[in-house]
């Protein structure tokens, strides 16, 4: 599987950058409520299923699971 830029990244150059906290699904800088809200509503989904989120997909491994959650979770609280 071919590897994507974080969402929210920026391409520069020969590269990406990004100031998005991981867990941040919404980009809005903050880790919180919503962006649970939204891995919540993708959980148990995979690329190719409809109601599958990549910005979710925190793990990149193409399905939203617990790996995803914990990610979400170490950051909860965090901000730009």
């Amino acid at each position: 599987m071919a590897r994507r830029p974080m969402a929210g990244a920026r391409h520069i150059g020969h590269g990406f950058f990004s100031n998005k906290i991981p867990g941040d699904v919404n980009g809005d800088g903050y880790v919180g409520s919503a962006d649970a809200g939204i891995l919540n509503g993708a959980y148990g989904t995979w690329e190719g299923d409809p109601l599958y989120v990549p910005e979710a997909d925190l793990d990149e491994d193409g399905y939203i699971s617990s790996a995803d959650a914990s990610v979400l979770n170490g950051n909860y609280g965090q901000s730009v």
